[in-house]
This record gives structure tokens, sequence and C-alpha cells, in this order.
């Protein structure tokens, strides 16, 4: 899961150059260029609330029908949004020949995505690790902020070099790897919990 939330949070800062690269190709002046990031964060928006509801008529059930929560009933968010990150990535990727909405309009599935996957992992890591969360999500800082500072430095070179859609094509096949990882802590989450001696069972 570390992993998993290193790479979306490399992308998330990668995205800060990539957006406006793509949209400064298409002609538009660099304070132009940026404005897509709205869509994203109408996606993150969206994400947010998505997650609430979920909370309220998945969770809570759950919870007062068993008087506990476990970590794995946090993940199908997860799911969702490992699905809509590269989705998002693959569309914006190979739509810069068509009109420019067309390649603003995946840039809301890419922040939906990448709200989806940050924020309810965090939280999912410190459902595993309840008694030692301080360290786990420590650990999961420093992971990610190693990778969300050095993964950036790559994209002007990749951009130049494979061009917009080649090099947004290689983020999205990174992320459709980790795809499995949610589904599997959903299917085995217990018994790997059960198997560490530091989380909880």
């Amino acid at each position: 899961m570390n992993a998993y939330v290193a790479l979306v949070y490399g992308i998330q800062y990668l995205s800060f150059y990539s957006i406006p690269y793509i949209f400064r190709h298409r002609g538009w002046p660099p304070q132009t260029a940026s404005l897509p990031f709205l869509s994203m964060l109408l996606g993150i928006a969206s994400a947010a609330l998505s997650v609430s509801i979920f909370y309220a008529k998945w969770l809570q059930p759950r919870y007062l029908a068993r008087g506990k929560v476990l970590p794995e009933d946090r993940l199908p968010p997860i799911i969702v949004g490992s699905i809509l990150l590269p989705l998002g990535l693959f569309w914006m990727a190979w739509s810069s020949s068509t009109h420019w909405i067309a390649q603003v309009i995946p840039i809301f599935f890419f922040g939906a995505g990448i709200m989806l996957v940050f924020a309810v992992s965090v939280v999912y890591i410190i459902d595993i690790y309840l008694p030692l969360s301080a360290s786990a999500l420590a650990a999961n800082t420093a992971i990610r902020s190693a990778v969300g500072a050095g993964l950036p430095l790559a994209a002007p070179k990749m951009y130049d070099n494979l061009g917009i859609g080649w090099a947004t094509t290689l983020l999205g096949f990174l992320t459709v790897l980790l795809i499995p990882a949610p589904l599997i802590f959903y299917r085995y989450g217990d018994r790997l919990r059960k198997s560490s001696k530091f989380a909880i069972s």
C-alpha cells in the first residue's frame, strides 16, 4: 500500500508539470494552460463527497451491526480509484489531437482517482496499525515524499523524449500494475494482518 500511495503521490506532483505542458503544446499561453487544474479540483471534490456518502451508507451500517469496522471495509473506494486513475491518464494521453474539452474531462477522473486512492489508503493504514499508526504513517510519509520529490524531476526529459502520448501512457501502465493491490487486500487482508506481529487482527 505504501508503494501504491507513493506512486500516486509522485504522479500527482508530476502532473503539476505535465498538465500545463500538455496544454501549452496546444498553443495555450502559460496562464491559460493551468486552468485545466480546475477539472482536477472538481474530481477531487467529487471523490471527497463520494467517500463521505460511502462512509455513511456502507461503513456506518457495518459498524452498527458488528460493533466494529474492519480495515478492509474501507477498500471499495480505493478499488474504484485504481480504475479511474489509469482511465484518466490513458484518455489524457491520446486526446491531444481532439477538441481541448476531450483532454480536460479525463483530468476530472484523474483527480478523483488520486483522491480515492490517496486519502482512503492513509486511513486504511491507520486502521491496520492502530497502536503503531504514528510510526506507520511516518514510514508512509517518508516513502511517498521521496517519490513525490524525485519523480517530477524526470518529467521534463520524459515528456520531451517520449512525447505527450507515450509519457502519459507510461504513467498509466504503472498505475495499471498496481490495480490488483486493493483487490488482494480486500480478499486476503484479514489473513495478512493475522500473519503480522504489528498489525491488528
